[in-house]
């Protein structure tokens, strides 16, 4: 198949990506991999993997499918940063969907839906890691089993939820609270792009966290 993946230039699961582009092309498809909406062409599918962009249905139109991955239980938790926001909740299964990208944000048909199974000590990094485990797997699932999934997609039922956008202000934290009451806080933080902060006195700190090795 003619396979297409945007996903945003400095988005972290561009590190894994590459696996995915490599192994779709030992598996015969041909592989297209941008950044932006107006380089897209044409093709069979589109995968949208941490794309924040929004495509509009012109360019929709060009493929048989447009797929997007999201961690949440849709139609509950559609928007931003779903993962982040349920860790910061306490959840540690966290659903994760395959669907049709429509107009409409996450709004489209499920063509698949697993979970990723957390213990609550994961730092970003490691969070990062399994969210991207399981995404490249329902890609890889999607790709293998295209025939009889794109028939059995289920539409979403319910009541949808939205999940806002982040930004660097969602890591102050209240430094009244304890350790153990931040720590979900402290696991979804960036510790280079988006630190804990807290404000005290007139001042900003920020702060930072990582796991201590037994030899230190």
């Amino acid at each position: 198949m003619n396979i297409w993946i945007l996903s945003d230039e400095s988005s972290w699961i561009n590190h894994y990506l590459e696996d995915l582009c490599q192994s779709s092309v030992n598996d015969g498809h041909d592989v297209h991999w941008v950044h932006k909406v107006a380089e897209l062409g044409c093709g069979d599918i589109c995968f949208l993997l941490g794309c924040g962009q929004m495509v509009p249905e012109h360019k929709r139109a060009g493929f048989n499918h447009c797929v997007v991955v999201h961690e949440s239980d849709l139609p509950r938790g559609r928007g931003w940063s779903p993962m982040t926001w349920q860790v910061l909740e306490g959840k540690r299964n966290i659903p994760i969907c395959l669907l049709e990208a429509g107009e409409k944000v996450d709004s489209g048909i499920v063509y698949l839906r697993s979970f990723i199974s957390l213990e609550g000590t994961e730092l970003v990094d490691e969070l990062r890691q399994k969210q991207a485990k399981e995404t490249l797997k329902l890609v890889e699932t999607f790709l293998l089993n295209f025939e009889t999934l794109q028939e059995n997609g289920e539409p979403q039922i319910g009541e949808p939820s939205y999940y806002p956008r982040r930004s660097a202000d969602d890591s102050e934290v209240d430094p009244e609270r304890t350790l153990l009451e931040l720590f979900n806080a402290f696991r979804v933080a960036d510790n280079e792009r988006y630190p804990v902060f807290f404000r005290h006195l007139g001042k900003e700190y920020q702060l930072s966290i990582s796991l201590r090795s037994k030899d230190d």
